[in-house]
């Protein structure tokens, strides 16, 4: 999700009522939750999840609605080191803790006013199998494809 600095809270409501639409409409239980994006909250405190002064009342506004809508989904934000400057603005949330080893922060000036942020998660077995029993599925798609017998040197 990307949420510009400047959104309007109405917008920015309605782009968090359709992702729990898709949340709460589209998954069923089995299913974890992964929130990525910059959503450019430098008002956002993340060590005690509050929201700092110093930005306009409609960006405090959109910071406090999206915390409660975390709060709701019980998803926890993993990204602990600043993304641009000294903020924190592009978050990895998700549902299940165990999901996420690690959280890397790294600058790319080169390319980006904000560092890049990797984080390795653990998909559980079950979820893997579950992938793979849709893939095996497709039998005309892209999953289909054997790629063992690609002549690599030549492409």
């Amino acid at each position: 999700i990307y949420r510009p600095p400047d959104a309007p809270g109405e917008k920015f409501r309605c782009a968090l009522n359709f992702v729990q639409k898709c949340i709460e409409g589209e998954l069923d239980r089995s299913f974890q939750v992964r929130l990525v994006g910059d959503l450019n909250f430098p008002d956002i405190d993340w060590k005690t999840e509050r929201v700092l002064s110093g930005q306009s009342v409609q960006s405090q506004c959109s910071a406090l609605d999206f915390l409660e809508f975390l709060d709701s989904k019980f998803l926890n934000q993993y990204v602990d080191q600043p993304t641009r400057g000294i903020n924190i603005l592009d978050l990895f949330c998700t549902d299940n803790p165990e999901l996420v080893q690690s959280i890397n922060v790294s600058p790319i000036e080169q390319l980006s006013d904000h560092s890049l942020v990797s984080d390795l998660i653990a998909i559980p077995v079950t979820e893997l199998d579950r992938i793979r029993n849709d893939r095996t599925k497709d039998y005309d798609g892209f999953a289909s494809l054997n790629f063992s017998k690609a002549d690599y040197p030549g492409i």
